[in-house]
C-alpha cells in the first residue's frame, strides 16, 4: 500500500509559462511507492501538461519535486531551489544551484556575475563589492579584484582603469600618470630613458637612441654632430664623394675666403676639427669607419675604444688632402695649383 506522510500544505502557487496554476505540498518522505527520476526539465514539464497536473509534492529530505501520475510518482531534482519557478529562473540566470540563488538574493544581489564576483573576493560589504564591480575591477583576475579594489582606494584611485594604468607606468619606473603619457607619445617606454633624455635636453627618444649609440653626451652634442654629418652625407649622394672626401669637402667649404698652401690648409683643417669636441669626434670617427654595415666600433660596449680604421685626428694631413683635389671636382669650393701646391678658396 502506497503511503504518503504529509508535513505541510503549501498554498504558495506560481503561474508557469506553458501550463496552468501548479499547487505545491511539502511532505517528508513516500514509501512503497514507485518513483521514476526525470532528468530533463522540458521532459517533467511535458507530464504535468500532458496529465493536466495541478498538485506537486516538494520532498524535504531532497528537496525534489515529485508529481504523481497513475499511482507513479515521477521526480525531478531541484538542486536547492524552493520551485520550479525559481529552478527555471536561477538557471537561467546563471547560479549554480539554489542554495547559491537564494543567498544571492539575500544579499540584494539579483545578478549571478556580481554573486560569483562577492563569493571568489574577500569584500568588507556588498556595498563595496557592487561598487568595486561598477568601476571596472571585475577584469582583475579572480581572488584579488578585492584587493586590488582596497588598494586602488588606499592610494586615491576609483576606478579600476585609473589603478590599471598607476600600476603600469610604476612598473615602468615613471613618476606621473603625465610623465607616462607625455614619454609615450614620444616614443619612449621606460622611465628611466625618458628622464635621462629630459634631464640631457632630448625632444623625442628617436634622438636619444641615436646619441647614445654615438656616445653623445646631450642634446647640444648631437646636434652639433648632425650639423656636420648631415651636409656630408648629402655630399656622399649629391656629388657621389666617399665618405673621406666629403668630410674634407665639408671642412674645407666651412674656410673662409683666400689662399693657403697645402701644409696650412692640412694645419688649420685639423685645428678646426680638433675644436670640437671629443664625444664628436669619436661619432664622426664612427660614421667614417662604417662599411656595409659594419662598424670598427663596439657598439655593445659603450666603454669600448676599439677602432681598427681611420683615425681623424690625423685625417687632415697633405697625403690625404693631395688625394683629394686629385680626385675631387672642387670648382664650387676654389681652385688648387698642384704645381705651387696653393689652394685659393673662393
Amino acid at each position: 500500500m502506497k503511503k504518503l506522510t504529509i508535513l505541510t500544505l503549501c498554498f504558495a502557487c506560481f503561474l508557469l509559462p506553458i501550463f496552468g496554476e501548479m499547487q505545491y505540498i511539502e511532505i517528508g518522505s513516500i514509501q512503497n511507492a514507485t518513483i521514476i527520476e526525470v532528468k530533463n526539465l522540458s521532459d517533467f514539464e511535458s507530464l504535468i501538461v500532458k496529465n493536466n497536473v495541478s498538485v506537486a509534492y516538494l520532498q524535504s529530505s531532497s528537496k525534489d519535486m515529485l508529481i504523481n501520475i497513475g499511482g507513479t510518482f515521477f521526480s525531478f531534482s531541484l538542486n536547492g531551489y524552493d520551485t520550479l519557478s525559481d529552478y527555471k529562473t536561477g538557471s537561467v540566470a546563471g547560479y549554480k544551484n539554489g542554495t547559491e540563488y537564494k543567498e544571492a538574493n539575500s544579499l540584494g544581489l539579483q545578478n549571478s556575475t556580481i554573486y560569483y564576483f562577492y563569493k571568489n573576493n574577500k569584500f568588507y560589504s556588498t556595498e563595496d563589492c557592487l561598487d568595486a564591480y561598477n568601476n571596472g575591477f571585475v577584469t582583475e583576475k579572480q581572488n584579488s579584484a578585492s584587493e586590488a579594489y582596497y588598494k586602488a582606494k588606499s592610494l586615491g584611485y576609483t576606478k579600476y582603469s585609473d589603478y590599471k594604468d598607476y600600476l603600469e607606468f610604476t612598473r615602468l619606473e615613471y613618476k606621473t600618470k603625465e610623465d607616462w603619457l607625455n614619454a609615450k607619445q614620444k616614443g619612449f617606454q621606460y622611465g628611466s630613458d625618458y628622464y635621462d633624455a629630459i634631464s640631457k635636453g632630448f625632444a623625442n627618444n628617436s634622438d636619444y637612441q641615436k646619441a647614445s649609440n654615438l656616445r653623445l653626451e646631450n642634446n647640444e652634442q648631437f646636434q652639433k654632430y648632425n650639423g656636420i654629418i648631415n651636409p656630408v652625407e648629402t655630399l656622399v649622394k649629391e656629388k657621389s664623394l666617399d665618405k673621406k672626401n666629403a668630410l674634407i669637402y665639408f671642412f674645407i667649404q666651412k674656410l673662409p675666403k683666400g689662399e693657403m698652401s697645402l701644409s696650412v690648409l692640412a694645419k688649420t683643417l685639423t685645428e678646426n676639427y680638433n675644436a670640437s669636441e671629443p664625444p664628436i669626434k669619436e661619432a664622426l670617427e664612427k660614421w667614417l669607419n662604417e662599411t656595409n654595415g659594419n662598424s670598427g666600433y663596439n657598439t655593445n660596449n659603450r666603454n669600448s675604444r676599439n677602432y681598427n680604421t681611420i683615425k681623424l685626428n690625423s685625417f687632415f694631413n697633405q697625403s690625404n688632402l693631395t688625394e683629394f683635389f686629385d680626385k675631387t671636382d672642387i670648382k664650387q669650393l676654389g681652385s688648387y695649383n698642384k704645381q705651387s701646391e696653393i689652394f685659393k678658396k673662393s
